[in-house]
């Protein structure tokens, strides 16, 4: 859903491979917003409504872009061509979009502004860590490792990477936190 509630962003593939879409709530306009000749997917709104994040699959591998939401403005955010880079967060204020790369071996969570600038790691531990979703305020991170037993457990931290704390303690493998707006 747009943060006004008023549009869905989707992935099909009624076109060619998985492009991104936008139609208002009520199913009607329907438009692409990418149809680039690769597999598209993830499409998370900008806060402020304007611009969709989303993972393509070029080079091989994938990697974040972000589009205006009437397609115009296809920029790389993180395009590498030695890594896969998904599971883009855009921060509630708009200021960062937290992902998953695996530029340094294993998934770790990195940060970096919505023009590519300020790239940092803010890697938990030595383990595989993935799908970050922002709190409220902006202070906090929950997401997903496999550190210590090899489970995938919730955690959290805040958003430099401090302070871990695991919230779930499962055999079973949770997935996909995110917070209540």
């Amino acid at each position: 859903w747009s943060p006004d509630g008023n549009q869905i962003a989707f992935v099909s593939d009624r076109q060619t491979d998985n492009d991104i879409f936008v139609m208002k709530a009520d199913g009607t306009n329907v438009r692409a917003v990418v149809s680039e000749p690769t597999n598209d997917r993830n499409p998370i709104w900008a806060p402020d409504g304007t611009r969709i994040a989303f993972v393509s699959n070029t080079n091989g591998n994938d990697d974040i872009f972000i589009v205006g939401v009437d397609g115009a403005n296809l920029i790389p955010l993180i395009e590498d061509v030695t890594s896969n880079n998904y599971d883009p967060a855009w921060s509630p204020d708009g200021s960062q979009i937290a992902f998953v790369s695996d530029r340094d071996g294993d998934p770790d969570i990195f940060v970096t502004a919505p023009d590519g600038s300020g790239l940092q790691s803010i890697a938990f531990d030595a383990a595989s860590e993935l799908q970050p979703a922002w709190s409220n305020d902006n202070s906090k991170i929950v997401f997903v490792t496999n550190v210590g037993d090899g489970d995938f457990n919730l955690y959290i931290m805040n958003a430099d990477g401090s302070g871990a704390i695991r919230l779930t303690q499962s055999n079973a493998q949770d997935s996909a936190p995110d917070w209540m707006r």
